[in-house]
């Protein structure tokens, strides 16, 4: 199997590469954000991801999002030492899984053998995960994917928008941007 692991520790990317090599993976670490889209547009020669949950300028939630506009159906586990995130938690942003920093290796050993459940064995639906589309275009889902991919895209432009007005201290700016992006989130139901 191959693994990809976006992880900015050179010493520990060095220590799951080494470790996982070693039990017959083949592993490349992405330790530098220039090169995390780099990687990411080659995500469908890789089996699974492992991320951080923070690199210097990205999280692994933006990470996450730029690998979802590639491929769906990847399994992608979170890492992080951050005392408010679980397993729970990770899931319900999208990840498959969560491993707790620091890392004991042969969670990647149970994650990678399939002992330990990987979430996105059987991801649910679009209908399931946006009703409010479904309720409204049933089973297209063509248009549900079209209809997200515009709001991803947008989203992204506003998150960049809303930063800039925010760093700026336009704080009349960001709110009325926020009173226009609020409302469509609500309308899909988004999670």
């Amino acid at each position: 199997r191959k693994v990809l692991v976006f992880e900015d520790d050179i010493t520990l990317g060095k220590l799951i590469n080494e470790f996982l090599s070693k039990q017959g993976f083949k592993v490349k670490i992405c330790n530098n954000t220039r090169d995390v889209d780099g990687f990411i547009n080659h995500i469908s020669l890789f089996d699974i991801v492992f991320t951080d949950m923070q690199m210097p300028d990205i999280t692994g939630n933006e990470i996450l999002l730029k690998i979802r506009r590639i491929n769906s159906c990847i399994p992608v586990w979170l890492m992080s030492a951050y005392d408010d995130y679980n397993t729970e938690k990770a899931v319900s942003e999208g990840f498959s899984g969560f491993i707790t920093k620091p890392i004991r290796m042969g969670k990647f050993i149970d994650v990678l053998s399939g002992e330990t459940q990987v979430i996105t064995n059987h991801p649910p639906s679009l209908g399931e995960k946006f009703p409010q589309l479904a309720s409204l275009f049933g089973d297209d889902t063509e248009t549900i994917k079209k209809i997200l991919s515009t709001f991803v895209t947008t989203v992204y432009k506003d998150t960049e928008h809303l930063t800039g007005l925010i760093e700026a201290s336009d704080f009349q700016g960001a709110q009325q941007l926020c009173h226009k992006i609020h409302p469509f989130i609500s309308q899909i139901d988004a999670p």
